[in-house]
């Protein structure tokens, strides 16, 4: 698993660092790198030492994103509609089946972080992941 374009991060999106499997917030994109927080400052990677967080094998990222299962519908976020899960695969819907994107994206959190915002114009709140 990689991130394959900087182009789909934002200030805010949650990776890991992959040697040492902390979870970061990006505060910082600067070319190959990205700026994450330490408690004595920013410190920067290389993009090549993060990975995306892939929600569909912990579906406990997205309990903590507010989402509950719903078998009906699969994930239910408690205010905006829900997520399909498909072959590692979702698409963010609202609550009558319109969907705010046709194609399917990868299961990975700073997407759905991404999909929500552009979406429904608010931030996903990720502040239980950690």
């Amino acid at each position: 698993m990689d991130i394959k374009d900087m182009a789909d991060l934002r200030l805010g999106n949650l990776l890991r660092l992959t040697n040492k499997q902390k979870i970061i917030s990006v505060k910082g994109l600067y070319f190959n790198k990205i700026g994450y927080e330490l408690s004595n400052g920013l410190e920067w990677t290389e993009i090549e030492k993060t990975e995306p967080i892939d929600f569909s094998l912990d579906t406990s990222i997205l309990e903590k994103c507010d989402f509950t299962y719903d078998p009906t519908k699969e994930w239910k976020h408690k205010q905006t509609g829900y997520i399909k899960i498909d072959n590692n695969k979702f698409m963010l819907q609202d609550d009558f089946d319109v969907q705010y994107r046709w194609e399917q994206l990868p299961t990975y959190l700073h997407l759905l972080q991404n999909q929500y915002y552009f979406s429904i114009g608010n931030e996903l709140d990720v502040s239980k992941i950690k």
